[in-house]
């Protein structure tokens, strides 16, 4: 207790008023810093929470994207696999899913299709010059695109994330 008693009487020793250093500290610690941390507290919680956000929309899209098959089947010629993918476990999309079609000579090159209900889903495939797929879904080998003509079509606004090949829905 007494180191704390002789503390204001070493600040005087070299000049410094105790009441004036305190106050100024204090002045100093609220007035100062007082917006900074204001701003700081307002912004942190609305930032956090949008960072949170975007890491889970990212955790889930990467997790989709690497879904196993759950139907698999091979075109007629054998040079494409044609692959359903059911992504029900997300974002609450049950009966939801996406075509894989991989190119056996390009086995790289993934072309997705977007989110689709399997409730339309008829996995018999068909394939000629042009075109490879199942019913419902055609993929265009020279453009590299996809051509959809499901009933009771739906757009999804996962389909941006999922599909990186271009399509054209056609109207029944």
């Amino acid at each position: 207790m007494s180191n704390i008693k002789a503390f204001p009487r070493q600040l005087l020793m070299f000049g410094i008023n105790d009441a004036h250093f305190y106050s100024s500290t204090i002045r100093c610690r609220t007035g100062c810093g007082e917006k900074m941390t204001t701003l700081k507290k307002k912004w942190l919680v609305p930032i956090s929470l949008l960072l949170v956000l975007i890491a889970l929309l990212v955790y889930c899209v990467s997790a989709m994207l690497g879904y196993p098959a759950s139907t698999t089947t091979a075109s007629p010629s054998g040079r494409y696999t044609i692959e359903n993918v059911r992504v029900g476990r997300i974002f609450m999309l049950g009966g939801m899913a996406y075509l894989r079609i991989i190119d056996s000579k390009e086995p790289e090159k993934v072309y997705r299709t977007p989110l689709y209900d399997t409730q339309s889903l008829d996995m018999r495939t068909f394939e000629d010059d042009a075109e490879v797929g199942i019913t419902w879904i055609a993929f265009e080998k020279k453009d590299k695109a996809f051509v959809i003509s499901m009933p009771q079509w739906e757009e999804n606004w996962l389909n941006i994330f999922i599909s990186n090949t271009p399509y054209e829905i056609l109207e029944n």
